[in-house]
């Protein structure tokens, strides 16, 4: 696994463009939940294949499942005294709240308040979540430290042409990406919405 590209941020943006563009197959997404149950218990996750197999989850509409799974795993890594694999598990559990619109409760994880790991996912999710709660103030301010730490890792030859790469050097553009998944988001959870 590639701590670059898991840390820096990529595969999270990915995640973001994607989301738009995202269908999935039936047979795959019922496969997922077991999938997760199988990755999580193993001894060292691998936590790029978890981000995948929790995006099924959330394609299909099985946020509750996820979370459920993750909070499991998370007190296990806690009581084993993994810190490395709790934090893992937090960021995929602040991942999971976003899509299912629990915003303030993923800004309230550990994670998140670490500023002590270099990792751009803590400024891109926290970037992520006060545009959810139109707080365009903190959420300048941390998408201007994921720029900061992202340049730390680097990024594919012509990544500069990519959708991802002007998310990430356009605040307005990322913006007006997040917004469009929070409006999506709203969509999904509203009575009667047919999910993914």
């Amino acid at each position: 696994m590639s701590f670059g590209v898991l840390h820096g941020g990529k595969l999270a943006l990915k995640r973001l463009v994607d989301y738009h563009k995202a269908r999935a197959d039936p047979a795959t997404l019922e496969a997922a939940e077991m999938e997760l149950r199988n990755l999580i218990s193993e001894e060292q996750p691998d936590f790029k294949r978890l981000q995948g197999t929790v995006a099924k989850l959330e394609m299909s509409g099985k946020e509750n499942i996820a979370i459920s799974v993750l909070e499991e795993a998370l007190r296990k890594s806690i009581d084993d005294n993994q810190p490395h694999e709790a934090y893992e598990t937090e960021m995929l559990l602040v991942e999971m709240h976003i899509y299912k619109g629990d915003y303030w409760k993923a800004l309230k994880y550990k994670c998140l308040k670490d500023e002590a790991i270099s990792d751009d996912r803590r400024p891109l999710y926290k970037a992520i979540l006060y545009v959810m709660v139109e707080d365009s103030k903190e959420a300048k301010k941390n998408w201007e430290e994921f720029q900061e730490l992202r340049t730390l890792y680097q990024w594919p030859p012509g990544m500069q042409e990519d959708q991802i790469y002007k998310v990430i050097t356009d605040f307005e553009e990322f913006e007006k990406v997040v917004r469009l998944l929070r409006e999506d988001i709203k969509q999904v959870h509203e009575p009667g919405t047919k999910k993914f």
